[in-house]
């Protein structure tokens, strides 16, 4: 997922972190003014995609969204394993 410098900006200063240690540990690679970085996305099912709690059936609506946004990261590359994901909300943003 392209990031821009901004955004990568704020990572950096919400998590302590200087930006040389951000592109060694997160960048893939850097394409114009944007750092490619690997984002990972946790979804959950929203009451409407669960079993109705009273056992009962009920009529579904297509009206109603099945999934929820739950957590956004961007995670350290696979090489690195002292490093820990960094929260990114940008989905819904």
């Amino acid at each position: 997922m392209p990031v821009s410098y901004n955004d990568a900006e704020t990572l950096v200063n919400e998590n302590n972190l200087k930006m040389k240690a951000f592109k060694s540990d997160y960048v893939i690679d850097i394409i114009g003014d944007d750092f490619i970085c690997l984002f990972q996305v946790f979804y959950q099912p929203t009451v409407y995609a669960r079993p109705p709690e009273d056992s009962k059936l009920r009529e579904l609506n297509p009206d109603y969204q099945w999934l929820t946004v739950v957590r956004q990261h961007i995670i350290p590359k696979p090489t690195v394993i002292d490093a820990r994901p960094l929260i990114f909300n940008t989905i819904y943003n």
